[in-house]
């Protein structure tokens, strides 16, 4: 029998169905990839790679809404190190840089060691998706910069890029295409990450 929310929102059944369907098409994909080898066409070359970032970017964002559609639960708190975070986070600086020439920059102001009361899957995706949209802002060639600094009892992380917005027309759809895209759900996950965490996010 499927289990339904209060609601009463199949979501299991939903999400069953909804990952049947994507798996299908993928596996359909990889077989015309296989057998058009070698593609001489570059828009047949083009069209297949559309298809397998669209298909990541509607399963991250599939996600995404499953879990803003979930009830908040309880969290169990443990100690995080936002250093070891960051570390992670600059070791993307090569893959950011080689897609779309963008530098990023970490700086952990001096500090070996940051240990905060969290949860280290809900803080590796809020920097994940507040990484995500200033790449999707930025121009290729810009910069993003993520910086912590500890003052007193109060720790900030902030991540800037000096880009202006999306930019609109080709360079926007070029821009969806390097990075993944969703439907804006993750800014709102940010948002309830840190209302659970009990952090503060502007």
């Amino acid at each position: 029998m499927c289990r339904q929310d209060e609601a009463g929102f199949p979501q299991k059944q939903l999400e069953t169905a909804f990952l049947h369907s994507l798996r299908l098409l993928e596996q359909n994909r990889e077989y015309l990839q296989m057998h058009l080898q070698p593609l001489k066409d570059a828009r047949t070359a083009q069209a297949l790679e559309d298809m397998e970032q669209e298909a990541a970017r509607l399963e991250r964002t599939f996600r995404e809404l499953m879990e803003l559609s979930a009830p908040e639960g309880p969290v169990q708190k443990r100690p995080v190190d936002l250093c070891r975070l960051l570390a992670q986070l600059e070791g993307l600086r090569g893959e950011i840089d080689a897609q779309s020439s963008t530098k990023l920059t970490v700086d952990c102001g001096g500090l070996e060691q940051c240990l905060v009361w969290g949860d280290r899957e809900m803080a590796e995706q809020i920097c994940f998706h507040l990484l995500s949209n200033a790449l999707r802002a930025v121009a290729p060639g810009g910069n993003i910069q993520v910086c912590l600094r500890q003052t007193g009892q109060d720790i900030r992380l902030t991540i800037e890029d000096d880009g202006c917005g999306l930019p609109e027309g080709e360079g926007w759809l070029e821009n969806r295409r390097r990075f993944l895209g969703g439907a804006q759900a993750g800014l709102l996950l940010c948002r309830r990450y840190c209302r659970q965490l009990g952090w503060e996010l502007a």
